[in-house]
């Protein structure tokens, strides 16, 4: 150092604080850390000075030549320890993510570090509380502590402070990290150990639900990004049955907005492309087709068309579930579509709309698959036949209508083929 003393140059720092030269810092880091540290002890427990000896040690922590995860975790902890000042939490906060940052383009999280971070940043940062500009300083941490080389240290009690870290997360760019996040969890955890909080994370993820959002200037993030972040959060595997529960409650919104998101994440998880096994589907589909055909007659009811978008994601919904039927035994089949068959016979004196509708639905049912068609077929044309033996003129001429339908297009369309 040229002959100059260790005390004059860290005072130097310190008066010079966020205007501090990167010559000066470069001396500094030629110093042991923890006897820099000791070095540092009157500034960093100095009221008047603490602020600039923060980040004059943070900074000359980083880009030394090694830094080796013991000494990390000594700076950490100390850190740490300001977090019980509402003076130092924010400037704390910011140190911590520079040294992490340091770290994370050196290695992975190794233990050492993540168990200090697991035990004195979690517990003890509200970081919903701070600023959106520390906020951001947070996720940075928190991205380091959320990776495979640290799945196995990602306990559920872990997973719980992660977990009240990000909830309620409103900065666009922030809850796109969230949902990445959130979602990185979900495949790769321990399903045990996030399994206790199934519920609990997906109420945070639904929170979201409809994304509503109009970019402001300068933000680079758009509506799109987070719906599909939004979207792939809610429809993996391990938020299946709650999603279904969650997205069906919300087809009965007075909202078309809230309608047509809530049958966007319906066509997602049932799509042949969606990855999920039909046996995970299976115990869902009667209770879709049903809120499906509700959602159909009172589409109908209400004048509106079958070219109409929202009534149109609802058929397509029934091909979806038609699709997924290739192969399931004909009876099984039919129980899925019992709720349609049964609203189609108990509609018959309804007028020609409502068994146009129902048709139109049987259409798309049958057309997207032979097993589906022939269980239809088989199960349904009986029991008409049966009740229009006892239906007045009115309603044997709709069941005629729903006849002629199910001949001139269901086998139009599917044995044409």
């Amino acid at each position: 150092m040229s002959g100059e003393k260790l005390e004059d140059i860290i005072e130097k720092a310190i008066s010079m604080g966020l205007n501090c030269n990167e010559e000066t810092f470069e001396k500094l880091r030629q110093v042991p850390l923890l006897h820099l540290s000791r070095m540092m002890s009157r500034y960093l427990t100095d009221e008047k000075h603490i602020i600039e000896a923060l980040f004059v040690l943070s900074l000359a922590t980083t880009r030394r030549k090694t830094l080796i995860d013991e000494e990390a975790v000594v700076v950490l902890k100390f850190f740490l320890e300001k977090f019980s000042s509402l003076q130092t939490i924010e400037t704390s906060v910011e140190c911590i993510t520079r040294v992490i940052e340091y770290l994370s383009s050196q290695r992975p999280c190794s233990k050492i570090v993540f168990t200090e971070l697991a035990n004195g940043f979690l517990p003890n940062v509200r970081l919903q509380a701070l600023p959106t500009r520390v906020r951001r300083s947070g996720f940075k941490i928190l991205k380091y502590m959320v990776s495979e080389a640290t799945v196995p240290w990602l306990t559920t009690p872990v997973l719980r402070l992660l977990l009240e870290a990000m909830d309620g997360e409103g900065e666009p760019e922030l809850v796109l990290q969230t949902f990445e996040l959130y979602y990185f969890l979900s495949f790769f955890v321990d399903k045990n150990n996030i399994v206790p909080l199934k519920e609990q994370y997906f109420d945070s993820i639904s929170s979201y639900f409809p994304v509503v959002f109009s970019r402001p200037p300068g933000y680079s993030v758009t509506r799109e990004e987070l719906k599909r972040g939004l979207t792939q959060c809610m429809t993996c595997p391990l938020y299946l049955d709650p999603c279904i529960s969650f997205t069906l409650s919300r087809l009965s919104s007075p909202s078309s907005f809230v309608k047509q998101e809530s049958m966007a994440v319906l066509l997602e998880l049932f799509s042949p492309e969606s990855g999920h096994d039909i046996n995970d589907l299976s115990p869902h589909i009667l209770s879709v087709v049903s809120h499906v055909r509700n959602e159909v007659i009172k589409g109908v009811s209400l004048g509106f068309s079958e070219g109409d978008s929202y009534i149109r994601d609802c058929m397509n919904l029934l091909s979806f579930i038609g699709r997924r039927s290739h192969g399931v035994l004909s009876p099984v089949i039919a129980s899925w579509i019992e709720p349609a068959i049964s609203g189609a016979l108990t509609s018959l004196n309804s007028g020609r709309a409502i068994c146009s509708a129902y048709a139109t639905m049987f259409y798309h049912l049958a057309r997207s698959d032979a097993s589906c068609g022939t269980s239809l077929l088989s199960h349904f044309l009986p029991l008409l036949l049966m009740n229009l033996n006892d239906e007045i003129d009115g309603g044997k001429y709709n069941g005629f209508i729903i006849l002629s339908s199910c001949f001139d297009r269901i086998f139009g369309s599917v044995y044409r083929r």
